[in-house]
């Protein structure tokens, strides 16, 4: 399972007893590090197509290891074969009882295209074969009561295991370079955009000639990014580093940074640069990035700062700038951040919520 997943599937299996059921093998994780050898994780044979991890397609096997009629909790998705084997078997009762965990409406199609208006559709017909459905954020669960009121919902929010993050910030040296520092710490794949940030490093250097951006990430871009970084003289301003996934080792570069910039799709690494205290600077919505939902999660004004996608990379070191030139906002930021974070992005949270999820499937 994905790594960042462990404490959540830890907690839930010692406060409901609940199993996960993985692939005994999965194809290359495009940069994702894997966890494995839980007592809670049992392994089933699944097959993917065209060894890509995003589409398993054999679950008949799941279905055949199952010890009896029994509640399945399960990732929605609509690329997933298992979204509609799962819905089927609940019909036909090989499932007692059926979830669905989802951010709720299509992410993917721009709003109002026939690809989006389609998806949604059928999502809409497979919450209603489920007995509860569970979203990443409230906003998920909003959309599903507009469109399919009959339908039960829960918010569960989404997140990592903050106490960890906290953890290693405690012991942790800020490492500091310039000022300002700006971190990306994700993925290099396409849809995070990240080569945009070599575009805001070339739009804030002449204001802040100490400047230092530092992005932390192993994907497919990153010989676009090195590429990008040449036709810039190797500027030691701008400092690379592979994927680093001992929390220990990312704390010094959170704890040095002064803001976490996000030029593409932003998912849980929202949470990351939360929990560190960390604001958070990305547009606003899927017109200027396809998000997660955890988009929700930045507020101007009280976790970061939103920029409207029409402005693009222009716009976004405005708001920096902006944001910069005013400390004490920024420093209102920093000292809301921990609290909305106690509030809604803890482990403890979400296992609290799913609570209500474990009454309905048992019931």
């Amino acid at each position: 399972m994905p790594h960042y997943r462990l404490a959540l599937f830890r907690a839930l299996y010692h406060a409901y007893g609940w199993k996960v059921l993985t692939a005994e093998h999965t194809p290359d994780p495009r940069g994702l590090l894997l966890s494995s050898h839980e007592p809670f994780m049992e392994y089933i044979p699944i097959v993917f197509l065209q060894n890509n991890l995003n589409y398993p397609t054999c679950g008949l096997s799941a279905l055949d290891r199952l010890p009896g009629p029994i509640a399945l909790m399960s990732e929605f998705s609509l690329r997933f074969p298992l979204t509609y084997l799962f819905a089927a078997a609940r019909h036909t009762g090989k499932i007692k009882r059926l979830g669905f965990h989802t951010h709720g409406q299509n992410l993917t199609h721009p709003v109002g295209a026939p690809m989006a208006f389609l998806s949604d559709a059928l999502r809409v017909q497979l919450f209603k074969l489920a007995d509860v459905v569970a979203t990443y954020t409230s906003a998920g669960e909003r959309w599903i009561n507009s469109v399919a009121p009959g339908v039960r919902t829960v918010t569960i929010e989404n997140t990592i295991d903050v106490g960890n993050v906290r953890a290693a910030a405690a012991t942790a040296t800020a490492h500091r370079l310039g000022f300002p520092q700006l971190l990306f710490c994700s993925r290099l794949l396409p849809e995070k955009r990240a080569p945009l940030l070599l575009e805001l490093f070339d739009r804030l250097a002449p204001t802040y000639p100490d400047l230092r951006l530092v992005v932390i990430g192993s994907g497919e871009d990153l010989p676009v990014m090195l590429r990008e970084r040449r036709k810039r003289g190797d500027d030691e301003r701008i400092v690379y580093l592979e994927a680093i996934y001992e929390e220990k080792k990312l704390a010094p570069w959170f704890l040095g940074s002064d803001l976490f910039i996000i030029p593409g799709h932003g998912g849980l690494s929202i949470n990351h640069a939360l929990a560190y205290g960390l604001p958070v600077i990305a547009f606003s919505d899927e017109r200027g990035s396809f998000h997660a939902p955890e988009i929700e999660y930045v507020q101007s004004g009280a976790t970061g700062r939103l920029v409207e996608p029409t402005k693009g990379i222009d716009g976004m070191a405005s708001e920096i700038c902006a944001l910069l030139a005013e400390p004490d906002q920024l420093d209102s930021i920093r000292t809301s951040i921990p609290r909305y974070v106690d509030d809604r992005l803890r482990i403890e949270t979400m296992v609290h919520n799913f609570g209500r999820v474990d009454a309905i499937l048992r019931s």
